[in-house]
């Protein structure tokens, strides 16, 4: 028979009693934060809490009760037989209770009681749902820093080295230079696509915060336009930037934009012909701005890859049969971001001309 994991919240001088060791694993502390970290830890099935003493039991319970990751503990408390009490520790979240004199029989029914029966309160999937992405989102922040810190020194790095090759251009072979270039591409390219990564979880449940206002689209074009530029120059691509004459604002958070329209273009990039062109168009259209990324590459074939292209759990299932839906995080970020910003993207290939057109439209900011 398995034992069970019981947390115990209580002082060794006010235990009375010996649980079964046989049938329970018992473990002990008397502060609240301890108490949350070895839940954690321990993933008890129950929670002994002693509240004989009134306010520090309590605190105790909030803390289980106010923890996503313990909310849902079965609860049993000591506590002396007072209604008042009895009445408070049950509103704080307690799901039953025994009364001194204490006796092992009676906790030991009491705890595979609630344990049996589960926390009274019961999640509806929405409460699930939150909990998961606030627990998730702090993962994903702490993530998104660890993997931050060695990818910011690896590009600045290798941009100083950039630096030094450049004035000092007869020290190394040509080739040198080349190699720096190709490694400083590839490194920031991984920083976008991990950050990427990381935040389609946020995007999906909504937990990314936002700041959503009138912002220019032109600086963010053309910013976008020099990263693919100087990454193009490896296969003898191009891009052209050109915007409208006059474009509105675009209501959008600048920086979540800025990284789609990183990650847009580099779909591009990736599917590009050598030698050939990709060109960033925007222009008003129906009270918004449509942003175009038009290239001569790999097509979109209709109905199958249309259905597929933005949704990354088809990504390696596309990947195997050679898609221009294997557009890995870069298409399912750009759609879960624009609809975030109250945006659209869609994607098609002109059969005739064999170009291939990337629309993403965005509200007007006037």
């Amino acid at each position: 028979m398995n034992t069970i994991k019981i947390l115990g919240f209580t002082s060794p001088s006010s235990i009375e009693y010996t649980l079964n060791p046989e049938l329970f694993d018992f473990e002990m502390t008397h502060l609240p934060n301890t108490l949350i970290d070895l839940a954690h830890r321990r993933c008890p099935h129950a929670v002994l809490v002693d509240a004989t003493s009134l306010e520090n039991g309590l605190e105790a319970i909030h803390a289980l009760r106010d923890d996503p990751l313990t909310t849902y503990l079965p609860i049993v408390a000591l506590i002396h037989k007072d209604k008042a009490a009895m009445d408070t520790i049950l509103a704080a979240g307690a799901d039953d209770f025994v009364c001194p004199p204490l006796e092992s029989r009676e906790i030991e029914t009491r705890l595979r009681s609630v344990i049996q029966s589960g926390h009274s309160t019961q999640m509806d999937t929405s409460e699930i749902l939150h909990i998961t992405a606030r627990r998730m989102s702090g993962i994903v922040d702490l993530l998104t820093h660890d993997f931050r810190n060695p990818s910011g020194i690896t590009i600045s790095s290798l941009q100083l080295v950039l630096e030094i090759l450049h004035d000092t251009p007869d020290a190394y072979p040509p080739e040198v230079l080349v190699l720096m270039r190709h490694s400083l591409f590839a490194a920031q390219r991984q920083a976008f696509l991990t950050e990427d990564l990381l935040d389609v979880f946020r995007l999906d449940m909504n937990e990314l915060p936002l700041t959503i206002e009138a912002i220019s689209l032109l600086p963010l074009l053309e910013k976008a336009g020099e990263y693919i530029r100087e990454a193009g120059k490896y296969n003898n691509i191009t891009i052209e930037v050109r915007p409208a004459d006059q474009i509105p604002p675009v209501l959008a958070d600048s920086a979540l934009l800025g990284r789609v329209l990183n990650a847009a273009l580099d779909t591009s990039l990736k599917f590009c012909m050598p030698g050939k062109m990709i060109a960033l168009e925007a222009a008003a259209e129906n009270d918004g701005v449509a942003i175009r990324i038009i290239d001569p590459g790999r097509p979109v074939l209709p109905p199958y890859d249309q259905d597929r292209f933005f949704q990354l759990e088809y990504q390696n299932e596309a990947r195997m049969k050679s898609s221009r839906s294997s557009v890995a995080m870069g298409m399912p970020f750009c759609y879960l971001a624009l609809q975030r910003m109250n945006g659209t993207i869609e994607i098609s290939t002109d059969q005739s001309s064999g170009l291939t057109t990337l629309r993403m439209w965005l509200p007007s900011g006037t």
